[in-house]
């Protein structure tokens, strides 16, 4: 149905416009009218609004509880098949008669006309008199009075409803439906509740319908959409950094128009993110790469490291809109907390592992006379002292027993820094013994 219906009432206009064979937009353009959707109207609190009929609709349709959907959607459902029934299937003036008696459809006819309006069918115009003038009040010609109700035809149909014509030439379904619609003589009315109740129309979205009548009935027009939105869809792309071939953008787009998300910029971005790949290495380019190095950089920052296939994993995610590179910061640094227990406190409070070990890796590097980046956390000596325990409980690692354990390492033997010690240390030993040099 095109006319928006709260999803509770959706079961109750769907059967009764199904009962009657009447579209749906109209059983829910009438009820909308009548109960203005009030949840105190209709399923599934009750049914009060449904049940303001005519005085002798009860009567009619036998007893029941007004307030009750099951019995509202039979007394609406027996009330208008009566009427329908009595005005030779006119809609028109079934609605009419619905709102001011069958006896005034007259009177009727503007509630009528606005049922039909809003459900975006034409009006049609009850016959009156007959040929040469003689009114419904002579008894003599009653019985040749007849409603106006237009003939089914394929040119009607391109005039009055272009996208159902469509439709018809090219689903087969609808095809037979509307060979059945002509054969038998069926009302518009009537033929449309057939195509809004079949199943090709319930398995179809309202902008797959529509997209698929451009490019059955206006094949230039489509094409000029799909070659527009396949530019702006490789822009985008792009930008995120996905490269799309001219197939799969072409086909994207296509997609896109058929789903009605051609204008959704996070429906659009969830799928290209299905498209995103590294462009170099393992790199990635545009806004994904933004995003790789970013959370590269919080990697470096705090001390821990993760998987490269779950690192893509982020990224498309992020791509997606199903992630943010905050929300993996906030992974990371929980990670981190959990491996440096002795500053869990700081690193969940938002510092840096790399701000605590600077003063392990700046001693380092002067001792082992290193130059500045020579040194990193991930540094198998600095990782060491941040995991630090005494007694088996994670502590700040003195840096007094952190120089010894550097001078503890091969390398530190071939420095200038050794060499001087070495010498310090044998002059000490010559004075030691009285020596003097």
């Amino acid at each position: 149905m095109t006319t928006y219906v709260p999803p509770q009432y959706q079961n109750w206009v769907t059967s009764a416009a199904q009962q009657l064979g009447i579209p749906v937009d109209v059983v829910a353009a009438q009820i909308n009218l009548e109960s203005s959707w009030n949840p105190n109207a209709v399923s599934p609190t009750g049914a009060k609004g449904l049940a303001q009929f005519e005085p002798d609709t009860w009567s009619l349709v036998g007893k029941g509880d007004p307030t009750n959907p099951s019995d509202a959607l039979n007394a609406y459902v027996a009330y208008m098949k009566y009427l329908l029934q009595l005005e030779s299937g006119n809609l028109q003036l079934a609605l009419a008669a619905y709102n001011a008696g069958p006896s005034n459809t007259t009177a009727g006819m503007g509630y009528a006309s606005q049922i039909l309006s809003q459900s975006g069918l034409p009006t049609t115009t009850p016959v009156t008199h007959d040929n040469n003038g003689v009114s419904l009040g002579n008894s003599n010609v009653v019985d040749s009075i007849t409603t106006n109700v237009p003939m089914l035809s394929l040119d009607q149909l391109k005039s009055e409803y272009p996208t159902v014509a469509a439709l018809v030439t090219s689903v087969p379904e609808l095809t037979n439906i509307f060979n059945q619609a002509v054969s038998g003589t069926w009302s518009t009315d009537k033929f449309i509740a057939a195509v809004q109740n079949s199943s090709w129309w319930a398995n179809t979205s309202s902008s797959a319908r529509t997209a698929f009548a451009t490019m059955k009935s206006d094949p230039a027009t489509w094409s000029q959409n799909v070659d527009n939105l396949q530019a702006q869809m490789t822009n985008t792309a792009a930008q995120l950094g996905v490269a799309l071939t001219p197939q799969q953008a072409q086909e994207f787009a296509t997609n896109a128009l058929m789903g009605g998300y051609d204008q959704n910029t996070a429906v659009i971005d969830q799928k290209l993110a299905d498209f995103l790949k590294p462009v170099s290495g393992l790199h990635y380019g545009g806004q994904a790469g933004t995003y790789e190095q970013q959370i590269r950089q919080s990697m470096l920052d705090l001390g821990v490291q993760i998987p490269e296939a779950q690192l893509d994993s982020q990224i498309q995610q992020i791509i997606a809109g199903k992630q943010s590179v905050q929300g993996v910061t906030s992974q990371l640094r929980t990670q981190a907390a959990a491996m440096y227990p002795a500053y869990s406190q700081q690193i969940n409070s938002g510092m840096n592992t790399s701000d605590i070990a600077s003063p392990y890796i700046q001693r380092a590097q002067q001792l082992l006379e290193q130059g500045p980046g020579q040194m990193n956390i991930n540094t198998p000596l600095i990782k060491s002292a941040l995991q630090y325990t005494q007694d088996g409980q994670a502590q700040a690692m003195p840096m007094y027993d952190f120089e010894h354990q550097v001078r503890q390492q091969p390398s530190w033997l071939q420095t200038d820094n050794a060499q001087d010690a070495f010498m310090t240390n044998a002059h000490q030993v010559l004075v030691n013994f009285g020596f003097e040099y």
